[in-house]
């Protein structure tokens, strides 16, 4: 009895260019807010400014607990007289 083996030969081609274009927009929300601080918001040498006497870009004033509070890669820059 004989044995018939196959014997099979495979190629495999890949051909082509592949183009990946990637384009990434960051736009960083900006709240800005501004207070005056007065003599009664500092005592025993510990300056506390209400939210309510904050006011927002559009003058109008903020409402108690209603400030932003940052992300984890937010911040805050504080400025005293125009000065950082």
């Amino acid at each position: 009895m004989s044995i018939i083996r196959i014997y099979l030969e495979a190629d495999s081609i890949v051909s082509g260019n592949i183009a990946i274009t990637t384009s990434i927009n960051v736009t960083p929300v900006v709240n800005r807010y501004t207070a005056i601080v007065v003599l009664g918001n500092i005592l025993g040498g510990v300056t506390t400014i209400p939210a309510q006497n904050f006011t927002n870009d559009s003058d109008t004033s903020v409402a108690a607990n209603s400030l932003v509070v940052p992300t984890s890669s937010g911040y805050y820059n504080v400025f005293v007289n125009g000065t950082l």
